[in-house]
């Protein structure tokens, strides 16, 4: 890790000349160089070259996988909210839970990666499961 100071925000540059480097800018000057969220990114997985794949027209393939997806790997998280210039969109994990297919056996105790890719990478090229489930999990 590089820490850069300025006046005005405090820049990390973490993973330095690597094909995972990122910075971090600290406008509010609120981390130290102990306190910063140094979460690794991995281009391999998380790149362009992967994500492209679910590039499309619709909006609701993609607030779709990201919400399964954030519900799935981060326990924590209760609700989430996606606000556009002209919608938003809300969910909680009971929804989820709830309302969407084969959830509980993506995530028991831990991800299964298996049923993960089965019941919702593999869905995402469904269109027409993704019209019907998309209007009935989200509220907006």
């Amino acid at each position: 890790m590089i820490i850069y100071k300025a006046p005005f925000c405090d820049v990390y540059r973490i993973n330095r000349n690597t094909k995972n480097e990122y910075y971090i800018v600290d406008t509010k000057k609120i981390y130290t160089e102990e306190t910063i969220p140094v979460s690794p990114f991995n281009r391999d997985k998380a790149g362009i070259d992967n994500i492209i794949k679910f590039k499309n027209q619709y909006l609701e393939k993609c607030l779709l996988y990201n919400t399964v997806s954030i519900f799935s790997l981060i326990d924590n998280v209760q609700e989430i909210t996606f606000n556009f210039s002209s919608n938003s969109y809300k969910v909680n994990r009971k929804q989820i839970e709830k309302l969407y297919p084969n959830y509980s056996y993506i995530i028991s105790n831990e991800i299964n990666r298996d049923n993960f890719n089965k019941y919702l990478e593999n869905k995402m090229n469904d269109n027409e499961f993704i019209k019907s489930i998309f209007n009935k999990i989200f509220s907006n």
